[in-house]
């Protein structure tokens, strides 16, 4: 299946054209993340900004739904990179991105939330590829990943606060391994993910529309 901006931009209009026909909320959040690996936790890593606006409905406000961008940037260095001469492995991606939110929310008090939420991103990911002395410059768009997440939000007045953690389907190793030079014979780790997301926001702005 074939995923790209045309089919994201129309499926998010016509899920905010639903909550828009009556009476609802909109609220915009800013944000950070953090990323990191479990299979390569020594040496892949990431952070980077959110910026999201969510809407929900009056009827259902358990159930909202948030247009999120996010512009995030992944490295990597072979931890043994000292001892390999000329093998070794580095890269340092950017990874702008744009995704639809689902999100279930739990009133646990006046003040707390818990939620579970859906994130389903189009990334476009470019960098350069460090392949020993040979240094590649790669840019790849359309790529689909999906991070579900579970997460708590504290409200204090006006401000709302929002922890998130995540685990992500978004691979590396397909882009380092398709990009590899013919004479590189350095072992490639069979995955690159960015398996664990955590995020912390704000919720700073919100008005019934």
């Amino acid at each position: 299946m074939i995923f790209n901006m045309r089919i994201l931009g129309i499926f998010t209009f016509q899920l905010l054209a639903f909550f828009l026909n009556a009476q609802s909320e909109i609220r915009f959040n800013s944000g950070i993340l953090v990323s990191g690996s479990t299979s390569n936790f020594e040496e892949l890593g990431g952070g980077g900004l959110i910026l999201g606006c969510e809407y929900s409905h009056s009827k259902i406000d358990f159930l909202s739904i948030e247009l999120r961008t996010e512009t995030p940037f992944f490295t990597y260095k072979d931890k043994d990179w000292m001892f390999k001469n000329n093998d070794y492995l580095s890269y340092i991606f950017y990874d702008p991105n744009v995704s639809i939110v689902p999100k279930l929310s739990l009133k646990l008090s006046d003040e707390l939330d818990v939620f579970v939420e859906n994130e389903f991103s189009l990334e476009y990911i470019s960098g350069d590829i460090q392949y020993g002395d040979l240094k590649k410059r790669v840019s790849v768009s359309n790529i689909f990943s999906y991070t579900p997440g579970i997460g708590l939000k504290y409200r204090k007045g006006e401000i709302g606060w929002i922890g998130t953690i995540g685990y992500s389907t978004l691979d590396l190793s397909k882009i380092v391994n398709k990009n590899k030079p013919i004479f590189y014979n350095y072992l490639i780790p069979n995955e690159m993910k960015l398996d664990i997301v955590l995020s912390i926001a704000i919720n700073f702005y919100s008005k019934k529309l």
